[in-house]
């Protein structure tokens, strides 16, 4: 007879749970060259804190939540430098096990270097939503922003998706339609594109498939003043 297995995956957001990491390491280095003496040292620090569980239920609100933060501070003869990176996000889905889930997530990471002075940022923030009915089409909205800042360059991008699916007899439809938009500083840049997809597939008969669908797009945007448009 057949061997039977099982498997249990355990559901991470039945409990409240907070892990933390802790890294150190220091490193030392001495060479000599004739009369010449070489000498270094690192210490490098990493410090992190994750937070997962439920708010009142599992089945009303889940989290993710945490932190992380590095040092490194680099000593030698002649270069010195400290450099510090952090990251936090905070990602929840409401309503998770329904038809209708709501997920939103927010992030942002930043670092600085002593040795170059420049300090760089990047945030990200976004929701994803779907529903699932049985007489309605099944649909997912998506809308997400990110912006990078790198000395006194910044560049911001928000994305937006709509996936519609249904199944009507023999036929199955989808619609795809998306948009992206972004700007960045200090020249004023700034590009838009959209691209629209309407696919159909009918079953006509045993191995017997018949497909149909069209793409529509336009991208236009601003370089330096310059206005440009492309359609397709």
């Amino acid at each position: 007879m057949p061997n039977k297995a099982m498997s249990y995956e355990k559901d991470q957001y039945l409990r409240k749970s907070i892990r933390g990491k802790v890294f150190l390491a220091y490193e030392t280095f001495d060479r000599a060259y004739n009369s010449q003496k070489n000498a270094s040292t690192r210490f490098q620090q990493t410090y992190s804190l994750d937070m997962k569980g439920n708010l009142l239920s599992r089945n009303l609100i889940i989290y993710d939540a945490g932190a992380t933060w590095n040092l490194d501070d680099y000593n030698a003869n002649t270069t010195t430098n400290n450099s510090t990176a952090s990251r936090y996000y905070v990602r929840t889905t409401i309503l998770p096990r329904s038809n209708i889930p709501l997920t939103l997530h927010w992030s942002t990471d930043s670092s600085f270097s002593s040795l170059s002075n420049n300090q760089n940022a990047n945030t990200a923030y976004g929701l994803n939503w779907s529903a699932r009915f049985r007489t309605l089409p099944t649909t997912r909205i998506t809308a997400d922003t990110t912006e990078n800042t790198f000395g006194v360059f910044r560049n911001k991008t928000n994305r937006y998706s709509l996936d519609l699916e249904k199944e009507l007899g023999p036929t199955k439809n989808h619609l795809n339609f998306k948009e992206q938009n972004a700007q960045s500083a200090p020249f004023g840049n700034s590009t838009n594109q959209y691209t629209l997809n309407i696919n159909n597939r009918t079953n006509i008969g045993r191995g017997t498939k018949l497909t149909a669908g069209i793409t529509k797009g336009e991208t236009w945007g601003t370089i330096s003043g310059a206005a440009s448009t492309v359609q397709g």
